[in-house]
């Protein structure tokens, strides 16, 4: 039952004493976080993961990567590839197996990358190991022994913390893409028939080049830089990778600090493609330099003299100032809190 007027303005009154201040805008009090980034789960058999999916950029829009690796990618079928998998089925103790998430690409626990039997069964050609800087120093994780009895190459990619993960997945692509491409010539070139590459089932010929990517868990670094490889030469976005190398190892773990990386290095990705989608499409900009006397073109100095850039600046400096004061008017307004007026 509420109280009556003089209450409510004792009540008000006394409530003005404790707090005298109104806050001019809605605060919160928890600690400020980036949004939530949802992957929905792994898609079930009878649904086409590939549709719209698994896609290369033609080759102007890649940044640093080899484009030799190109037709070896084109030449994979991922439909028959993806429609033997079975999305519905997996058992855990299926963590402790590398799982194939593309036909030259594994992803994998440092147990898988010990077994011999498996490695040799699955023609695995290069041991790619993501591990910190610690586990790098007392060698752990290290493939070296296993690929020397392999008769196979290994290497490590090494980072004090996930954090420069997102530095490290350029270096670990270049790796993955220089390692299938040096395969696939060297074989063509012993070989002379020109086999095609086999995919569909899972197998593929001795042409192909099949790369494992493992840490302690297969679940935590080398799940992210398996996504960054995706996001790098597919036409994805960071939720249908990392939706799709769940699909595939039910057990990656991408928590929030993981998801945040790969959206990142996304992000960075598009905006290089914009840069050289720009610079493709950009016209033939009129020439700024002169003639010489035999007809040639020849260049205006980039450098100018000091009197050449007085007038400029000048009206630059007068174009901020106005900017600066139209900006600094509405900012009077914008107290955190307003006083309490109070009754005579």
């Amino acid at each position: 039952m509420e109280g009556s007027p003089s209450q409510r303005l004792t009540d008000s009154l006394s409530q003005e004493l404790i707090n005298p201040h109104r806050a001019t805008q809605p605060w919160s009090y928890h600690v400020p976080a980036p949004p939530r980034i949802v992957v929905p789960p792994p898609l079930f058999a009878g649904e086409d993961v590939t549709e719209g999916r698994l896609k290369t950029f033609p080759s102007a829009l890649y940044s640093g990567v080899d484009l030799e690796v190109l037709p070896v990618l084109k030449k994979i079928n991922y439909e028959e590839f993806f429609a033997a998998t079975k999305w519905n089925e997996w058992k855990y103790s299926w963590r402790r197996q590398a799982q194939k998430i593309l036909p030259f690409l594994y992803l994998g626990p440092l147990a898988s990358a010990r077994d011999k039997a498996f490695l040799s069964q699955e023609g695995i050609t290069l041991l790619l190991a993501v591990r910190n800087t610690t586990s790098a120093q007392a060698k752990y994780l290290d493939g070296t022994k296993i690929a020397s009895e392999l008769g196979i190459m290994s290497c490590s990619i090494d980072v004090p913390g996930n954090h420069q993960l997102q530095a490290a997945c350029s270096q670990a692509v270049r790796t993955i893409n220089a390692h299938i491409g040096t395969v696939y010539h060297q074989n063509t070139q012993m070989n002379s028939v020109d086999n095609q590459v086999t995919t569909g089932d899972g197998g593929s010929s001795s042409e192909m080049a099949k790369v494992l990517v493992y840490c302690e868990s297969g679940n935590d670094r080398s799940a992210i830089v398996v996504v960054a490889y995706l996001l790098t030469m597919f036409d994805l976005t960071s939720v249908q990778a990392m939706q799709l190398v769940s699909t595939q190892r039910f057990c990656a773990n991408f928590d929030d600090a993981a998801k945040t990386t790969l959206v990142n290095c996304m992000e960075i990705l598009t905006a290089k493609r914009d840069v050289l989608t720009a610079c493709i499409n950009q016209p033939v900009t009129s020439w700024n330099g002169g003639v010489d006397g035999q007809g040639g073109m020849v260049s205006k100095g980039s450098k100018r003299a000091l009197d050449d850039g007085d007038d400029v600046e000048m009206e630059d400096a007068g174009a901020f100032r106005d900017t600066d004061e139209a900006t600094l008017v509405p900012r009077r307004g914008l107290a955190p809190f307003q006083e309490l007026t109070r009754p005579q």
